[in-house]
């Protein structure tokens, strides 16, 4: 039973794709970071001072490397990001991509040649089907790309946060919640974010620009030997005030949730931090 749980939520949790664009309801899939609620009316993503020149990816046939960089790059522009396939000039950004046996990797550089960041995409079962162009693998590699590139790119275009340039992300205790959800939901969270280059502060170092992201767990009564298991992300600005929120969650069956979290938490942390990124780029304070 436990081997089943914990491949399952391994499975269905590291294929969610984020989506908060959808009003908040019902979620579909385990865990799935599904919906926020936005306090202020108008949400704008970062502008973008320097043009980003997307160069054909190497180690593919020609015409999939050249599709490969418009691809990304109309998937960039859709977080604001001014991409295009083109050649550059002096002024701007240059992204890179190349095919290894391990997976994509991506290398942001100035004109001169000075990197500016890496950033490595694992492609699992789908690197032997990208490197014979498949088109529909070709799409979607491209499209998981985009959430991978942003935080490294806005780290090498200004540092802080997406859309919070100067500003770190200070992790409150996850409360309300179980103390053993508590606990590991609040270690998983910090390791996620830190792979994904989010820097990240103690509540007791809190500065001035800093948001702060505070998670809570709420698990529902049993029914039909099941329990219904929420967890949300809630971000707040320097003054407290609210700036919306991820929420997850899930069908639990009540026999499971012994050894529920320390086989989940680290899991349900990978799968939130996505809508994390996507809502700091919405609420973007950057003028």
């Amino acid at each position: 039973m436990r081997d089943d749980l914990k491949g399952a939520s391994r499975l269905l949790i590291g294929l969610c794709l984020v989506s908060l664009l959808a009003a908040c309801g019902p979620l579909p899939r385990p865990f799935q970071p599904g919906g926020k609620a936005v306090t202020n009316e108008t949400l704008s993503a970062p502008p973008a001072p320097e043009t980003l020149s997307v160069s054909p990816v190497s180690g593919l046939l020609p015409e999939d490397g050249a599709l490969a960089a418009e691809l990304l790059a109309e998937e960039l522009r859709r977080f604001n990001i001014a991409a295009a396939a083109a050649p550059g000039n002096s002024s701007s950004i240059y992204l890179d991509g190349r095919l290894t046996k391990d997976g994509l990797l991506w290398l942001i550089s100035e004109a001169d040649g000075t990197i500016r960041g890496t950033e490595r995409q694992s492609l699992g079962a789908q690197g032997k089907a990208l490197a014979e162009g498949d088109p529909a693998v070709l799409r979607r590699v491209m499209e998981a790309a985009a959430p991978l590139l942003i935080t490294e790119l806005s780290a090498a275009e200004a540092g802080g946060l997406p859309g919070h340039p100067g500003a770190r992300l200070v992790i409150a205790p996850v409360e309300p919640a179980p103390e053993e959800a508590a606990r590991l939901l609040g270690s998983s969270i910090r390791v996620a974010l830190s792979q994904s280059a989010l820097p990240i502060a103690e509540p007791e170092d809190a500065g001035p620009r800093d948001l702060t992201l505070q998670g809570s767990v709420r698990i529902g009564p049993a029914q039909s030997g099941q329990h219904r298991v929420d967890v949300v992300w809630e971000l707040f600005d320097p003054e407290g005030n609210s700036l919306g929120r991820v929420s997850q969650g899930d069908l639990v069956p009540a026999q499971a949730l012994s050894f529920f979290w320390p086989d989940t938490a680290p899991f349900i942390a990978e799968a939130a931090v996505d809508g994390v990124v996507d809502l700091l780029y919405r609420t973007s304070s950057a003028q």
